[in-house]
């Protein structure tokens, strides 16, 4: 009897439980780990403000979508779109979850995404050493300076006495001697001359066409018109950072051309953007200084049709396209 009295009242705190909180919610929670791993170990990864050193696990919210970024000192940087969808389990969950708590525990694992997973999960990649560059020697200053000794005036000689113009000899004449006859035979061969190598020219990127690189800033789902963007990217043919700044428009969208190089494959040129002009200059000079990646569009099917980006809330997600973070050349 008191076993059965036990039994009845653990089901009926399920119960009141699931009505409360939705069932995926209860057995799977709002929030999934994201694992990450890297070959070599060691890389820094960054994520909806949070940050970690591989291999690491880190703890997101099952609707998150965005990207993560991976950099690790003498590699090539990484960005890795993660999406957001229902998996067998969520949906089990949010089936018993309808069967028990109604439409209240259903719509509680929607607004939760207790139904939803990660993808992909978990990452693994591989990543690739960047080319060596050139090392640079400086010389060393010297400890101090060195003053040269004076150096005393060297004396004007006296002029000489002219002296009397010798009368010249006269000129002994020698006989020109006989060409010697030549002997009947093949005419010799003449030593070609010496070819000097042209020097070859340096190549030049050449610019192939531009693509379009959308930016939307959004306020609780709904466009900021009349906000500025400041924009620049890093012309190759033109060796300098080329800036341009368009105002929002009534979607809160900015719309600016990047080239593309054939040096490049057909990826375009490495750009950054902001809201101001000081942030747009502070992350030129990290670009130049290599302390943080730039982005740019990557070659191949990514670059068609050029990228869209939304922003809201200081995250970015990619609405279009693909965009690859690239270390300043």
């Amino acid at each position: 009897m008191n076993r059965s009295l036990a039994l009845l009242l653990g089901t009926g705190v399920c119960i009141g439980a699931l009505f409360h909180t939705g069932c995926a919610t209860v057995t799977r929670g709002s929030k999934d780990s994201l694992v990450v791993e890297t070959e070599p170990p060691g890389a820094l990864v960054k994520v909806n403000g949070q940050e970690a050193m591989t291999p690491c696990s880190l703890k997101l919210p099952r609707k998150f979508e965005g990207p993560v970024y991976i950099t690790k000192a003498g590699y090539e940087p990484l960005s890795i779109q993660v999406t957001s969808h229902v998996v067998t389990a969520g949906g089990v969950g949010m089936a018993g979850n309808v069967l028990i708590g109604g439409l209240i525990g259903a719509g509680v694992d929607v607004a939760t995404g207790a139904m939803n997973s990660l993808s992909p999960n978990p990452i693994r990649v591989n990543m690739v050493k960047l080319a060596a560059e050139p090392e640079t020697r400086v010389p060393s200053a010297t400890a101090e300076s060195v003053v040269p000794a004076a150096v005393a005036p060297t004396p004007v000689p006296a002029p000489a006495a002219a002296a009397p113009t010798p009368t010249p000899a006269p000129a002994v004449v020698v006989p020109t001697a006989a060409p010697a006859p030549v002997a009947d035979g093949p005419a010799p061969t003449p030593t070609p001359a010496a070819v000097v190598p042209t020097p070859a020219t340096p190549a030049v990127a050449t610019p192939l066409a531009t693509k379009p690189v959308k930016i939307v800033y959004l306020t609780e789902g709904k466009g900021i018109a009349g906000k500025s963007v400041y924009f620049a990217f890093y012309g190759k043919t033109e060796s300098r950072w080329i800036q341009e700044t368009v105002t929002t428009d009534a979607d809160g969208a900015a719309v600016f051309k990047v080239p593309t190089y054939d040096n490049n494959g057909g990826a375009s040129a490495i750009f950054a953007y902001g809201t101001s002009e000081q942030e747009i200059k502070t992350k030129m000079s990290a670009i130049q200084g290599r302390k943080i990646g730039a982005e740019r569009i990557p070659a191949g099917d990514y670059a068609k049709d050029g990228i869209e980006l939304s922003i809201e809330n200081g995250m970015t997600k990619i609405n279009h396209g693909a965009v690859q973070l690239w270390a300043f050349e």
